[in-house]
């Protein structure tokens, strides 16, 4: 009698959903702004995440003041499913909602994104974003990490 080990496919549980708060810098051509992001991903299959993410930028160095960012992204990730560090690579769409030349203006655009989630135990990740696209008419791109859960 030859005993095999049962094996498992698919998602596990704890693996379903991703949240994470970080803490970054953007640069959108010609400003550079600290960046706070709170996004979530959704698993839909195996390693395909559904991403939907709000930033709040603010570059304080303005002679006007303060020249606020906020943005909002929506968009879709594949993780590499690996045991600790589970790479990323995907796309999304942003709109961001910009007062830099006095007015409010709205700058659509879209970006593609890399990184990696590290998961050392249990619900906790770490995880770090590289960006890089077009909001408006103007190149972007931004760096971030930050801490999480995952279920």
């Amino acid at each position: 009698m030859v005993r095999t080990t049962p094996r498992t496919s698919g998602p596990t549980r704890e693996d379903n959903v991703r949240l994470r708060v970080g803490a970054g810098v953007v640069v959108l051509a010609p400003f550079v702004y600290a960046r706070v992001p709170v996004d979530a991903g959704i698993r839909l299959v195996s390693g395909l995440f559904v991403d939907v993410g709000v930033a709040v930028s603010v570059s304080p160095t303005e002679t006007y003041g303060p020249v606020f960012l906020p943005a909002v992204e929506i968009g879709a990730s594949y993780r590499f499913e690996l045991p600790v560090v589970q790479p990323r690579v995907g796309g999304a769409a942003v709109i961001a909602v910009d007062s830099s030349e006095g007015t409010i203006g709205a700058r659509p655009g879209f970006l593609v994104r890399g990184g990696a989630d590290f998961t050392p135990a249990g619900p906790l990740l770490l995880g770090f974003d590289v960006q890089a696209g077009i909001s408006g008419a103007a190149f972007r791109f931004a760096v971030t990490g930050g801490a999480g859960v995952r279920f």
